[in-house]
């Protein structure tokens, strides 16, 4: 059975949880939100596929997008205490793109990852060359 509490809301994308996994579709309350979360799918696959091995350790693994950004597929991590994020400092996790609060993070791999790397700040569609720029660094 499907609990309500493996289905988790953000401010463009629902996140439904399936044991190890995670699936994160576009909110459709409005349209804008839908587009932008097709967006926050479409980044945060690419972060994750085009950033250097020592960033991917802090973040939770993508394993797919599907249906032209519809739908992302990741690997699941456990929450983070408050006393865990308190512990975090923001700096451990640039040049990743953050909305750094506490349901932002998890535990994955016996190591504290982001969750959600897709913040709105950041959608761009020159985020490759961006990440090819940082990485040089």
């Amino acid at each position: 059975m499907f609990l309500m509490d493996n289905i988790k809301r953000g401010t463009t994308r629902i996140v439904f949880i399936f044991g190890n996994y995670v699936i994160k579709l576009p909110r459709i309350y409005k349209w804008k939100c839908f587009l932008r979360g097709i967006l926050a799918n479409l980044d945060e696959n690419l972060w994750y596929r085009h950033s250097p091995n020592e960033w991917k350790t802090k973040m939770c693994p993508v394993i797919g997008i599907y249906l032209k950004g519809l739908l992302l597929i990741a690997k699941r991590a456990t929450p983070i205490s408050e006393q865990d994020f308190n512990n975090i400092k923001p700096s451990d996790f640039y040049p990743i793109p953050m909305d750094y609060k506490q349901t932002n993070f998890g535990w994955y791999n016996n190591q504290i990852v982001l969750i959600d790397y897709a913040d709105s700040k950041y959608f761009c569609s020159d985020c490759e060359n961006i990440l090819k720029r940082l990485s040089n660094v």
